[in-house]
């Protein structure tokens, strides 16, 4: 069998200490230290491809213009400026500011009202940041089924939560009354180490992100 043509699935089982669960944690922390202190600049393009019942779905497709710097590895050590249609989101140093295009000052908060912005922020849902602060989550967590695949050029990682959803932040998760559980899907550059798309799915409902045109800035 050909390397191209290898698969590999390591697969962690719940109460398990084997050295495949030991490879996958070693792997994603590397992913984790790539992108822990850093910038980056991409399009974020979510889908949202909810199932209504009854053969329905419904699509929705949203995105935005992002750069975001990691300075250093606490909750809120980041900054951003992200372009949302008429508006220009920005965090730095604990304070939030909303402007217009034409630079006016829409909103402005600091501290736990920053805070509490950001947690509700679209913008900010599935994100780079929420995957940064998720990863030593997870790779805490003893009741977390995770392994990671390889294909073509990427390894995806495959963590099922159960009955929980990751927070805006990436702080924890939030408990769900839901018949499915929330299986998310991380998509990296084999070589780079870069995430560049997650797939959260729930039952037949998927919402798909990608980090389009991801690269590191100065």
């Amino acid at each position: 069998m050909t390397s191209a043509k290898l698969l590999f699935v390591i697969i962690v089982s719940l109460g398990i200490n084997s050295a495949s669960a030991i490879e996958v944690d070693s792997l994603l922390s590397r992913v984790y230290e790539r992108i822990a202190i850093g910038k980056f600049q991409y399009k974020m393009v979510r889908e949202l491809d909810y199932d209504m019942g009854g053969g329905t779905k419904d699509y929705t497709q949203q995105q935005w213009q992002t750069k975001i710097g990691f300075v250093s590895k606490e909750l809120l050590g980041f900054n951003f400026e992200i372009l949302d249609k008429d508006r220009i989101l920005c965090f730095a140093n604990e304070e939030y500011v909303e402007k217009n295009l034409a630079g006016a000052t829409l909103k402005e908060t600091s501290g736990n009202e920053a805070t509490k912005e950001l947690k509700g922020l679209s913008s900010l849902y599935n994100s780079l940041i929420t995957l940064r602060n998720i990863i030593p989550v997870l790779l805490s967590a003893n009741d977390i089924i995770r392994e990671v695949r390889e294909e073509k050029d990427a390894y995806v990682f495959v963590c099922n939560l159960g009955k929980r959803r990751i927070q805006n932040l990436g702080a924890a998760f939030d408990e769900m009354k839901t018949d499915y559980d929330f299986v998310y899907r991380i998509y990296v550059d084999n070589i780079s180490l870069i995430p560049y798309r997650i797939v959260q799915r729930y039952g037949s409902s998927e919402i798909r992100t990608k980090f389009e045109g991801i690269t590191v800035i100065n």
